[in-house]
């Protein structure tokens, strides 16, 4: 793999890949959650824009051989008025619609319209143990959020549990894998709090901490799937296997996906607080294609703090989020960083 390549890694590895728009359809929200994103929840896109930004999706799909995904998100999607008709017209156009929701407005009879409109997948955010994530959320969401679960599940929808990970429910982390099993999920992804938007006296994990995460993830064992796409990730997986394993990872910020904000403002990530482009000016594709920003993002020689580490390759130089956030510095090494490889090569170099 050549680290100063800017093309994005979908195109590089020998995959059957997908390309994926997380399309924020809204910003009206029945929640105001300490750790949310937005700052206007009074934006929603109208079912025209929705048509076209899918025709930019599908000139991306044709050129790339691609397989497509779109993740409805918000605010909270399920106040979109054109969700269902819009799942529908994904499913149309051989276009995976995902939905990430709060799930507090999903009831059985909502999720059996969902599932009847074309959905199969659904992402529903669980921030904690009932006490933490209501502290977090408001009070009565856990059991709302339980609720939605178990109706998205009795409609024949596949659930993924989403778990944001910080500091006030880094000790439940074990339980909600356990929750995961017993609600008999089809898989739980916990990823890393950022500290932006409202956070609210919410705190980002210590490096000591992010390696605990992701080495307790590799080692639990449940029936439910536990999703591995942190840059991070990658570390432990090559620190598990044989000397030469050749694992590749690293932050996935515009290479398999984009992120689009109801203003039209194009994200490399939703965590990377920094618009690219916006599609009043260019095209989706050729934003992905040609713009200078996605393209420095790309190359791992960008980071030049982690040039000389031997595990470049699995992570990449972690999250560009967290290293914008914490660093103001995209190009920065991610600062919950817990690698030796840096340490290891530099000390090689003086003996």
């Amino acid at each position: 793999m050549n680290l100063q390549t800017s093309t994005p890694v979908c195109f590089l590895l020998d995959a059957d890949n997908t390309f994926a728009l997380q399309l924020h359809v809204t910003e009206e929200c029945n929640l105001r959650c300490k750790h949310c994103y937005s700052e206007d929840w009074n934006k929603h896109i109208s079912f025209d824009k929705f048509k076209d930004i899918i025709a930019q999706l599908q000139e991306i799909l044709e050129m790339s051989k691609l397989r497509g995904i779109v993740y409805l998100t918000g605010g909270e999607p399920m106040q979109w008025p054109y969700i269902y008709k819009s799942i529908k017209y994904l499913v149309k156009h051989r276009i995976k619609p995902r939905l990430l929701t709060n799930g507090t407005l999903i009831d059985d009879k909502t999720a059996l319209k969902l599932r009847e409109h074309g959905l199969t997948l659904a992402q529903v955010s669980l921030d904690g143990m009932q006490n933490t994530h209501d502290n977090i959320r408001g009070k009565g969401q856990f059991e709302r959020a339980i609720r939605g679960i178990n109706a998205l599940l009795s409609a024949g929808i596949e659930v993924t549990i989403m778990v944001t990970v910080m500091q006030e429910n880094f000790d439940e982390i074990d339980q909600l894998a356990d929750l995961a099993d017993d609600l008999k999920v089809h898989r739980i992804n916990f990823g890393r709090f950022i500290p932006i938007g409202n956070k609210m006296g919410l705190n980002e994990l210590t490096a000591q901490q992010t390696r605990e995460l992701y080495e307790f993830l590799h080692e639990k064992e449940i029936s439910v799937d536990i999703v591995h796409k942190d840059p991070f990730d990658a570390i432990i997986k090559k620190e598990n296997e044989e000397h030469n394993c050749n694992s590749y990872g690293g932050c996935s910020a515009g290479q398999f996906l984009l992120d689009l904000l109801t203003n039209g403002d194009v994200l490399a990530c939703r965590r990377l607080p920094v618009a690219v482009d916006n599609i009043a000016n260019n095209k989706l594709l050729d934003i992905w294609l040609f713009n200078p920003l996605l393209k420095k993002i790309r190359k791992r020689t960008s980071i030049s703090e982690c040039n000389d580490c031997d595990l470049i390759l699995q992570c990449g130089g972690g999250c560009r989020g967290m290293a914008f956030v914490i660093n103001n510095d995209m190009f920065t090494k991610d600062p919950q960083c817990f690698s030796e490889g840096q340490k290891i090569r530099n000390f090689i170099k003086l003996m």
